[in-house]
């Protein structure tokens, strides 16, 4: 066959989505008539798998080829949150056209470290995750992790815990720093007669312990 044309997305006016810089490609206006799909394929994976995205895509075999279901395909493969860049190859050989994506995937994450843990072993934490070592990491996952990791904490009261930040190292590491809600003291206002210390030695929580409401 003949090499019909080879689009990159990065040619394109840009917009952001999900931390990766997608192209437009709405106002494209080639077109192919009559060209049934030969067959759609994925390379540059590397944990990922042609299965899962083929069933994502709106290419299918045998059926006609169009541009708009073409910039469905390239949207919904950055909007996956796994690939860094994603570009496009229209091979065609008589009616048949062959789609060929491009695609650089997102580092794998090769650890995850949680910092700032004492309530729960950090093991039993990373279980609560969507981010899972061995997978290219998803900046989708960022809010979902996050608040599945202040839902196991509040849901046992420790109602001040908060994340406070998920980030990806170089090597693959994926850090996140929470904050468990230390007591850094405890005051009492309005005593006029009675000692402070007399009612800190009543109370269940003391400073530098977590706060917790139950």
């Amino acid at each position: 066959g003949r090499w019909l044309i080879v689009l990159l997305v990065f040619l394109f006016p840009f917009s952001q989505i999900g931390g990766i810089t997608l192209s437009s490609i709405k106002d494209l206006k080639w077109t192919i008539s009559k060209q049934q799909i030969r067959s759609v394929e994925f390379v540059g994976l590397t944990t990922l798998t042609d299965k899962d995205l083929l069933a994502m895509s709106q290419l299918k075999t045998q059926q006609l080829f169009t541009i708009p279901k073409l910039n469905k395909d390239v949207e919904r493969l950055i909007r996956t949150g796994y690939f860094r860049s994603v570009r496009y190859q229209l091979i065609e050989k008589g009616r048949w056209i062959t789609v060929r994506y491009l695609l650089e995937e997102n580092e794998t994450l090769t650890a995850i470290q949680i910092q700032g843990v004492t309530i729960f072993d950090p093991k039993v934490l990373k279980d609560e995750l969507k981010s899972k070592v061995g997978v290219p990491y998803n900046f989708n996952y960022i809010n979902e992790d996050k608040h599945k990791l202040e839902s196991k904490y509040h849901n046992m009261g420790y109602d001040l815990m908060v994340v406070e930040s998920i980030s990806y190292k170089k090597d693959g590491v994926m850090l996140i720093t929470i904050n468990e809600g230390q007591i850094d003291g405890v005051r009492f206002l309005g005593l006029n007669k009675i000692k402070p210390a007399i009612l800190r030695r009543s109370l269940i929580q003391q400073k530098h312990q977590i706060y917790n409401s139950n």
